[in-house]
């Protein structure tokens, strides 16, 4: 029998995180450490914890970002100096600063808005931490705990568990086991690199990782009806998209053609 939560939301350190999650069907929406990263490892989740825990009360501002070189999707990479978190999915190279940071902003408290809010509405909430597989370092467990406690009494009567995600070479995927290290902290260890040529190392392979989490987890449907259909609707514009289509008459046709070539 699954664990079912109200809510999942992922603690980094990276994206993979959030898309392990999107992937084993979890995650339904966009929340705020959905893309960032950091420059700095240890206590990291502990940091994230206290930034939820303050409500992302004077988290980003534009002071304490610091420009540490370029990203190959075409966006700058910033490093914020205060609490460590990276920022590489998010501001335009060759845009000021000054230029592209309302519109990050915008962004950022509208996802963290919108974490709070199912978080206050929610009874059990899940938190997913993903060790990158290329890295020695592994989130402690007490890390783990820190955060169940201040969560859960923060936001009291709202319950939070914690799940860890550890890079094991010794356990194969299929052979993976859930563990209840304690009470709401669990840990799933197994083999998760993606040993694919010319793949970053510090990628899992997204397949076992999602897979692994979907065989012992679940959350319920917490989005609105409107948010189903945007969705949905964005789900169908990048299907278009693939063939230059604007409506859905051009995208069967030229999906048609394309087939027929």
């Amino acid at each position: 029998m699954k664990h079912e939560y109200d809510l999942v939301v992922g603690f980094g350190p990276a994206c993979s995180c959030s898309q392990t999650l999107r992937f084993a069907g979890l995650q339904l929406l966009s929340f705020p450490f959905d893309w960032n990263g950091s420059t700095s490892y240890e206590n990291d989740m502990r940091r994230r914890t206290d930034i939820v825990v303050s409500k992302f009360e004077n988290w980003l501002h534009i002071n304490d970002l610091v420009c540490y070189g370029e990203n190959t999707n075409g966006m700058y990479k910033y490093k914020n100096v205060s609490n460590k978190l990276s920022f590489i999915h998010d501001f335009p190279i060759g845009v000021p600063l000054e230029q592209s940071f309302p519109t990050v902003a915008q962004k950022y408290a509208r996802r963290a808005g919108r974490l709070i809010d199912l978080v206050m509405r929610s009874r059990r909430v899940l938190v997913v931490r993903l060790d990158r597989p290329d890295l020695e370092y592994r989130t402690p467990v007490e890390d783990c705990r820190y955060a169940r406690k201040l969560l859960s009494s923060t936001f009291s009567p709202v319950e939070f568990d914690t799940l860890l995600l550890c890079q094991d070479p010794d356990v194969k995927f299929g052979n993976e086991t859930l563990e209840t290290l304690e009470p709401g902290i669990f840990r799933i260890k197994f083999d998760y690199r993606d040993v694919r040529p010319g793949i970053d190392p510090a990628f899992p392979d997204l397949k076992l990782t999602s897979a692994s989490v979907a065989k012992f987890f679940a959350v319920r449907e917490y989005r609105t009806t409107e948010e189903i259909t945007a969705y949905q609707n964005a789900e169908k514009r990048k299907r278009w998209a693939k063939y230059g289509a604007t409506n859905a008459w051009q995208y069967r046709w030229r999906k048609l053609l394309a087939k027929l070539r």
